[in-house]
């Protein structure tokens, strides 16, 4: 999903916090904008990355498991 994906909100809105597909996709969405962010609002990052120097990545973390998923 990129940061430009639309995601499809429950019926009731109000619901959204225990439909966990939901809160799933808004986390993703946000860390795909985040790292978005900090590639447009830095340019010494941005060209690091497009040279190879740094990779920037988002990741997720779920708390119910422990596991760390990278996006």
């Amino acid at each position: 999903m990129s940061a430009n994906t639309a995601i499809e909100v429950p019926d009731d809105p109000a619901d959204g916090g225990k439909n966990d597909e939901f809160v799933d996709a808004v986390a993703r969405s946000n860390v795909q904008g985040a790292i978005a962010a900090i590639r447009s609002g830095s340019p010494i990052l941005s060209d690091l990355e497009t040279k190879g120097n740094v990779k920037m990545v988002g990741s997720m973390y779920d708390i119910r498991n422990g596991k760390l998923t990278f996006l």
